[in-house]
């Protein structure tokens, strides 16, 4: 996997920015290990899963080429969870080798198609520096890859017993065929890690099919779950 995380292309105040988020994370994974692999072992873990979502979305797990959607990650947990770090890489198969991220006009930050929600982006539940997302080769030329990451030393993320929507990224498949998303081991955190070990387990990739042409399906929303690497 090759992770260039700066590019020629990249503005100096975008650099500085992405490297200030890897030191908060770096940061975070030590803090996280300490609550993670500390005392007694606990309960079985919660599920991770991905829906999409948008004008795009014409049926079950696809979506229409050159058409907006977002891939939507629901979270479950089954204890408070007071740190954690979590990696994914989006790969293009079967002919797909590109999308379009969608940022706002004029932004310099290559994550701003990245967006969080139900308080996952603020100091509400991660008081030490809200949620942190550095990308790696985010231009859209597959595969890229995104680390998200947070960590508490107050608040923490608390139990939740349904599926809730917390991050969205938006994009454009730019050719048919699959856009699929699966953990991965990215630095500074490396594995899937939640601080206690009660945070969401990932089952197994999670692949969306991009279909050219007008297709007439209905539109609705896909989902999957999968396995990550711990």
């Amino acid at each position: 996997m090759n992770h260039s995380f700066f590019k020629k292309s990249d503005s100096r105040k975008s650099r500085l920015k992405r490297s200030r988020r890897i030191s908060k994370l770096a940061f975070a994974t030590l803090v996280i290990a300490g609550f993670a692999f500390g005392g007694a072992p606990s309960v079985q873990a919660q599920s991770a899963e991905f829906r999409v979502s948008g004008d795009g979305v014409i049926g079950q797990d696809s979506v229409q080429v050159g058409k907006d959607f977002s891939l939507d990650l629901y979270l479950t947990n089954a204890d408070l969870v007071l740190g954690f770090t979590i990696g994914f890489e989006i790969n293009g198969k079967n002919g797909l080798k590109s999308v379009t991220h969608l940022r706002p006009k004029g932004s310099e930050e290559l994550e701003a198609n990245i967006s969080a929600y139900n308080g996952f982006d603020s100091t509400f539940y991660w008081d030490m520096g809200k949620l942190q997302k550095p990308v790696y080769s985010w231009d859209g030329k597959l595969p890229d890859s995104v680390l998200f990451g947070g960590v508490s030393m107050n608040k923490g993320w608390p139990k939740t017993e349904k599926p809730t929507h917390y991050i969205s990224i938006a994009m454009r498949a730019n050719q048919a065929g699959s856009i699929c998303l699966d953990s991965a081991f990215i630095p500074p955190s490396g594995a899937w890690l939640f601080a206690p070990k009660t945070g969401p387990a990932w089952d197994g990739e999670y692949c969306v099919t991009a279909v050219a042409g007008n297709p007439c399906a209905g539109k609705g929303k896909g989902k999957g779950k999968g396995k990550g690497n711990k």
